[in-house]
């Protein structure tokens, strides 16, 4: 009884061992030796070509670099002419643009001198014209601003020299700020003298604050002018600021004792 389950379990082993091998044996008779090699070969011959194309085009390439050899030379040189010759038109353009600008500069000096000349004569509208010229070879001429916002004053165009100046004292701000300062004492009269200007308008369109304000500005630039300190003293009185008329006396006795309107000031002052 126990042989025959012994060989019964040998059988059945078997026959399971028999199984796996014969599924493996189908798969290695589904595999192609031949098609192996033939991909083996296929690999080595690609290599080959690949290596055989390399030395080729590496050959057509020294060729055709010793061909090309003296064109690319003349590109070169041909390339090094036209930098130089840009160079040159540059340095040429420079020049011009130079000499361009110091006869604007003279062109500006000339008539600036005229304008002046002809407000001293009383010829207004002729003055505003040379001014207008400047500014349009200069837009950012700060002294044609000042003199023109100054012509408008003149002509009682209060309106027009109120906007003229204000647009000539931040042209000078801006230019201020990039020098690093702005109203600094003695260092820019003209400035001083468009704040001046400026509280003369003020004072003739009635607002007497703002005429102060100017004033104390031009006053910052250039702290003794008898002639700014007394206008503030004249506007300090018409707005009847006993104070600051008192304080603007003060400081223009300290820079002018010989002033000649100091009495008539100081009976006026005391009557506010």
């Amino acid at each position: 009884m126990s042989y025959t389950i012994a060989w019964i379990l040998f059988l059945i082993g078997l026959g399971g061992a028999l199984i796996i091998i014969g599924r493996r044996a189908s798969i290695l008779a589904n595999i192609d030796v031949d098609e192996i090699q033939a991909e083996k070969n296929a690999q080595l011959k690609q290599q080959i070509i690949a290596n055989q194309l390399r030395r080729r085009f590496g050959r057509a390439g020294l060729f055709f670099a010793k061909l090309l050899k003296p064109f690319s030379k003349f590109l070169r040189n041909s390339f090094d002419w036209l930098y130089d010759k840009l160079n040159a038109w540059q340095r040429s353009q420079v020049n011009r643009e130079a000499a361009l600008g110091q006869e604007i500069d003279k062109r500006i000096d000339v008539l600036l001198y005229e304008a002046e000349e002809l407000v001293k004569e009383e010829r207004l509208e002729a003055a505003e014209k040379k001014y207008i010229e400047i500014i349009g070879l200069d837009p950012k001429n700060f002294r044609a601003f000042k003199d023109l916002g100054e012509v408008y004053f003149l002509k009682e165009n209060l309106t027009e020299a109120r906007q003229t100046l204000e647009h000539a004292l931040r042209l000078r701000r801006l230019v201020s700020k990039a020098e690093g300062g702005v109203d600094t004492p003695g260092k820019d009269p003209e400035l001083a003298q468009a704040h001046y200007i400026l509280a003369q308008v003020h004072e003739e369109a009635g607002d007497l604050t703002k005429a102060v304000v100017q004033l104390k500005r031009a006053l910052r630039i250039e702290q003794n002018s008898p002639r700014y300190l007394d206008k503030l003293i004249e506007v300090s009185i018409l707005k009847k600021d006993k104070i600051g008329a008192l304080d603007a006396l003060g400081r223009l006795e300290n820079a002018n004792p010989e002033n000649q309107k100091l009495a008539a000031f100081k009976e006026r002052i005391n009557l506010l």
